[in-house]
């Protein structure tokens, strides 16, 4: 094999090793944005759970207010 030949299969493999490495990257990221999501849906609900529970106390304690 010459120096070329193993210059260019090194080149090769380094570049699949990017490729990979930029898959990786790539659904690390969406499931970085799948959880982000997630969470701010649980969020959402959460604060319009607590939204209905601060309009019950309202009208048991303050009636007439809301």
């Amino acid at each position: 094999m010459s120096a070329w030949s193993a210059f260019a299969r090194q080149d090769d493999a380094l570049d699949e090793i990017a490729r990979s490495q930029v898959r990786a990257l790539g659904l690390l990221q969406v499931g970085i944005a799948e959880n982000l999501e997630a969470q701010n849906i649980g969020f959402n609900r959460i604060e319009i759970g607590l939204r209905r529970v601060e309009q019950r106390l309202e009208v048991r304690h303050f009636p007439g207010r809301g």
